[in-house]
């Protein structure tokens, strides 16, 4: 099963609009894969850092143009 990274909706998520890599104030050279994985509410990214869902990512609304869902369907369309 397909499990869709919640680190974007974190409030440590830093938006990068020149790196393809995903970056929040805990990870600035990059997210962990194991971290990425297991992020969701309330859970312990880094000692002393947990995940905390931005305000504005309360209402569901249309993802961010260039944010990991966009990519990974631009990705699935372009393989046929």
């Amino acid at each position: 099963m397909l499990k869709i990274p919640n680190c974007e909706m974190c409030k440590q998520y830093l938006e990068q609009r020149r790196v393809k890599k995903m970056c929040c104030n805990v990870f600035p050279d990059g997210i962990p894969l194991d971290v990425i994985i297991k992020a969701g509410q309330g859970v312990e990214c880094a000692p002393g850092y947990f995940f905390e869902e931005k305000e504005s990512d309360r209402i569901c609304g249309e993802p961010p143009a260039d944010g990991l869902y966009a990519r990974m369907m631009r990705l699935k369309n372009s393989k046929g």
